[in-house]
């Protein structure tokens, strides 16, 4: 078995789980008698298995780093439900562009990519950091370990 997918992997157990993973390269042996139709299906529901399995394994790792908290409504219902009544209908692609970059990055610079406009913020405000969104709206947050904290967003100049 493959690391990761053992009889107490998170899908539970008995038929749901993998029968069998297959190394790279070895094809599955399906009897003679079996007919092409019942090979072929035998054939993809290794394959799921496999493929359902990684997909397990993917989905644990993913989910190690995120945004810690909001200080925006509007934001958290944007990035938990995906409500949109609280972000402009033309800003809406780039903030979830930015949000997803948030949930991800294991440090603030790594939002430092073309286009974000990424600065860290002066003054009282110096343990804070901002992307831009448009003209003067920007997305501000601070951090925490190795996760975004107190996402915002704000009228950068106050117009």
């Amino acid at each position: 078995m493959a690391a990761g997918c053992h009889p107490a992997a998170p899908w539970g157990s008995g038929s749901d789980r993998p029968a069998r993973l297959m190394p790279i390269g070895e094809t599955p042996t399906i009897r003679e008698t079996s007919g092409s139709a019942r090979a072929s299906r035998a054939r993809s529901n290794e394959w799921y298995n496999v493929r359902r399995c990684l997909t397990h394994a993917r989905q644990r790792l993913t989910t190690i780093v995120m945004i810690e908290s909001f200080k925006s409504k509007a934001l958290k219902r944007y990035w938990t439900k995906g409500d949109e009544t609280g972000v402009r209908a033309d800003w809406r692609k780039k903030v979830r562009i930015i949000l997803s970059r948030l949930d991800v990055v294991r440090v603030p610079e790594e939002m430092n990519t073309p286009g974000l406009g990424f600065h860290q913020l002066k003054g009282d405000q110096a343990s804070r950091y901002a992307v831009s969104v448009s003209r003067n709206w920007r997305i501000t947050f601070g951090w925490k370990g190795e996760n975004a904290a107190d996402v915002d967003m704000e009228d950068y100049h106050g117009e």
